[in-house]
């Protein structure tokens, strides 16, 4: 499984600092209306978007917002006594099948474990770097499968199932990854100049990153070091799926008294939804240890509860005119227990151990070995080079809430603290929109409204006229336009999916090969519905993988009834045996699979679509770059398939892609609104535009925090005497908001920090990807700085497609990122994490 952000982001994102960075974080773009010029133009010239194009748009917009309708009975498409199973597996019809198939997998693992390790002669040592990625691939067939269907299938039959299955391989795995036969044979293969003087580039790549895994194991250290090695790679394993499970506020809610008074401010839907079945989440409360310290004063008949995680706090912290009751709610939103901290600490500890007992000073250092930043002290340079550009900016700001605070407050104090900022943050003006009136000093007076666009009713008023498949209508646009490929909506047959909402999408290239497929499972589960992963996220079922170039004897030999007492029946059972297959230029491919998942809100009914956020909208524009990267990245070796590559670059396409959510030109083609199809009104796209340029430094600061506290996690500190990870995280919070916003002594964020687990030592890794996409938007897609160009945003657009995919999406992880970046005119930053431009998207 593959997760991001942006993709486990969303959670972990919403409890630091309740808004996605994301969609603050936006690199400088040009005016609003030299922008809708650029759309006057493309229209203008604009060839490709024929009549036929966009009703195909408007079909998959169709399919998407009205999901049940493309599920179609199997007999309409293949004969009855065919079956099908789950993502197109004939056989897996019942949960136990996943289970008999990883048992089938195991058998056929052993089989080319004993074939690689038997490997004497030369001929034989070249089938190497392949056999052993046929056993990745064999592998993780069931074990990404597995992953899938234990976070998003709705049947507890299936979870259980994809749980046995995992567990089935899990300790091979381990097994696997210290097994000295197969390091030797690898090793020996690579040492022998006659053989590698043959690879191309993917291959030698394959065999550096396997060699290197074998290492950082400790396969070359005595058994009792492996042994310990193993152990401690269980242990984080154990301690980190705990410390995730168990990511949340020490309370469920906050309970307040005299609602009506004390939450003034409060949109109405959001008062009226912390009111409904009042008494039942009272009584949940009522005699558990929450209900002493949670309870607010006063005697109003009215009483309301904040539901810990719902959009409640976030309204609350950034309308609540009540000071007390904002205070209150941070602090409960930003609770940890004893019990998770420990858990946390532990994690730390055995990584720490982990790096220790392998010779690595850190485990940051051990993570970062071959990642593009390299070094701690790389990603520490870039991490400051960007906090020492928006400090100045923040300042201005902090000074900024205070002379508003002072005017009004009854306090003694014009500090402003940490449930103040969202809260006063909505009377400034920004620098972008140019506002002529000084900010508000009374954000108390009736008439008094939020400067920024981006902050209130413009969200609203956006929200009409975008739904997930408007969303999926610009993003088959966008794909047309930069790479010429397009999406098709393939009807499903029983068994194929788990859930009726589920719509398949294939990948099709311009001579009609399908490149891969796109399951999408985008809304919450409906009531007694089953169980959903709720976070955003991209996970893969398949890689792609050259089936043609495998050694001739291999499935008759692995599969045979004599081989090690393997059946020939196993050969059905086998997740990694195609079931689709493309031909490009004679070369035959494993055609890729994945799942997209996202938890917006279920539709009302038949053209009456879920709505989305701007936020939500970028979320599926960053989640489908991830996809389309798993299809166009056509290697030869699944071990370095699609999104299989560095962290610190995989998250750059997906940023990439999700820039264009805000683009006039994707934005005036998906803006309808849901009930009249008016388009999208020009004074929101500018209001959009300005809102896309607009970085708040606070919530910059806040993020570059958060990484640094990763990186100071991870660093040779937590094994000092006397580590604490609540006195680091407080350390690290007076580091960088030092006279702006000060800790508040209680609150344990950090404690709900789940990508700790998920990016321990990467978190760094959103703001790195996120500035070389800009500079790739800017170096290839960016009119705007073609000045005197005669070319339409159409060729542009095209041109830069093409370069980007064939050097920077196509390689998947098969090549140093730094050598696309190269032949795309990006040199001049390679390797250089501190040369970072300070204002590359800090404006």
């Amino acid at each position: 499984m593959f997760v991001c952000k942006a993709c486990r982001v969303a959670a972990a994102h919403a409890r630091i600092q309740k808004t996605r960075w994301q969609s603050h974080m936006r690199a400088p773009i040009s005016l609003a209306s030299r922008k809708l010029s650029i759309l006057a133009n493309l229209k203008s010239t604009s060839t490709s978007s024929t009549h036929r194009d966009e009703a195909d748009d408007e079909h998959i917009s169709e399919a998407i917002n009205n999901p049940p309708r493309h599920s179609k009975p199997s007999f309409l498409f293949r004969p009855l006594h065919q079956p099908t199973g789950l993502f197109g597996y004939t056989f897996l019809t019942h949960p136990n099948e996943l289970v008999v198939s990883a048992q089938h997998t195991l058998r056929l693992a052993q089989r080319i474990v004993d074939l690689v390790c038997s490997a004497t002669t030369e001929s034989e040592l070249k089938r190497t770097v392949k056999r052993l990625d046929r056993l990745s691939d064999l592998i993780c067939s069931v074990v990404d499968g597995a992953e899938v269907v234990k976070n998003i299938h709705p049947d507890s039959r299936w979870v259980h199932a994809a749980k046995e299955a995992h567990l089935v391989l899990s300790d091979y795995l381990n097994q696997l990854n210290t097994h000295t036969g197969l390091y030797q044979v690898l090793k020996r293969t690579v040492e022998t100049p006659s053989i590698t003087s043959q690879w191309d580039e993917q291959e030698m790549q394959v065999a550096r990153l396997l060699l290197a895994d074998f290492e950082k194991s400790g396969i070359h250290l005595p058994q009792i070091v492996r042994d310990k090695v193993v152990t401690l790679h269980n242990r984080i394993l154990s301690v980190g799926q705990d410390f995730v499970m168990g990511a949340g506020p020490a309370t469920p809610g906050v309970v307040i008294r005299d609602a009506q008074n004390a939450l003034q401010g409060l949109p109405p839907d959001i008062l009226e939804s912390c009111l409904i079945d009042n008494k039942k989440k009272l009584a949940i409360l009522g005699s558990s240890r929450y209900a002493g310290s949670n309870r607010g004063g006063g005697g109003g008949s009215a009483t309301a509860m904040i539901p810990m995680g719902s959009p409640a706090v976030n309204a609350v912290l950034r309308f609540c005119r009540n000071e007390d009751v904002r205070k209150r709610v941070y602090e409960a939103s930003n609770s940890g227990t004893d019990a998770q901290v420990a858990l946390l600490d532990d994690l730390l500890q055995t990584r720490a151990e982990l790096a220790h007992v392998l010779g690595v000073s850190s485990y940051a250092c051990l993570h970062l070995s071959d990642k593009m930043a390299q070094t701690p002290e790389h990603v520490m340079s870039f991490l400051n080079d960007l906090a020492s550009a928006y400090r100045p900016l923040a300042e201005s700001k902090i000074q900024q809430l205070r002379d508003i605070k002072k005017h009004h407050s009854t306090s003694n104090t014009s500090d402003i603290y940490a449930w103040d900022r969202l809260f006063y943050s909505q009377f400034t003006s920004s620098p972008d929109t140019m506002s002529p009136s000084p900010p508000s000093h009374d954000p108390f007076h009736p008439n008094s409204t939020p400067i920024h666009p981006h902050e209130s009713n413009m969200m609203d008023s956006t929200s009409a006229y975008l739904t997930p498949g408007g969303a999926f209508k610009g993003i088959a646009y966008l794909f047309r336009l930069l790479y010429g490929v397009r999406l098709q909506v393939t009807p499903t047959l029983p068994g194929e999916t788990w859930h009726p909402d589920v719509v398949r999408l294939d990948v099709i290239d311009e001579g009609g090969v399908v490149l891969g497929t796109i399951y999408c499972d985008l809304y919450e589960r409906e009531v007694g519905g089953g169980r959903k992963y709720e976070s955003a996220a991209h996970f893969t079922v398949r890689g792609s993988r050259r089936i043609d170039g495998d050694f001739e004897e291999s499935d008759d030999y692995l599969m045979s009834s004599h081989s090690n007492g393997t059946s020939g029946g196993d050969k059905q059972h086998i997740l990694s045996r195609p079931q689709g297959i493309s031909e490009v230029d004679g070369k035959k491919y494993q055609i890729p699979v994945v799942v997209l998942v996202t938890s917006f809100q279920r539709p009302q009914g038949h053209n009456k679509p879920s709505l989305l956020s701007l936020g939500e909208c970028e979320t599926l524009f960053h989640e489908m770059g991830h996809a389309l990267h798993s299809m166009l990245a056509r290697t030869d070796y699944q071990h370095i398939a699609g999104t299989r590559c560095s962290v610190d670059f995989v998250e750059i396409p997906s940023m990439f892609h999700e820039r264009f959510a805000r683009h006039p030109v994707i934005l005036s083609y998906i803006g309808r609104h849901h009930k009249t199809r008016q388009p999208l009104p020009p004074h929101l796209l500018a209001s959009i535009s300005q809102s896309a340029s607009y970085t708040n430094p606070l919530d910059g600061l806040s993020q570059i925090q958060a990484a640094a506290l990763d990186q100071a996690y991870h660093s040779e500190l937590v094994l000092q005497p006397g580590f604490s990870s609540d006195g680091m995280a407080k350390a690290i919070h007076e580091k960088y908001n030092h006279n702006l916003v000060g800790f508040v002594d209680g609150t344990r964020w950090h404690a709900q920090f789940s990508h700790l687990y998920s990016y321990g030592a990467s978190y760094y890794a959103y703001f790195w990807s996120k500035r070389w996409a800009e500079r790739i938007y800017e170096r290839l897609f960016s009119v705007d700085g073609k000045s005197g160009s005669s070319s339409s945003v159409e060729d542009v657009w095209r041109r830069g497609g093409q370069v980007f995919w064939k050097e920077l999406l196509a390689p998947g992880g098969g090549r140093d990122p730094y050598i696309g970046l190269r032949k795309i005119g990006l040199e001049e930053e390679e390797h250089t994490a501190s040369s970072t431009r300070k204002n590359s998207f800090v404006k």
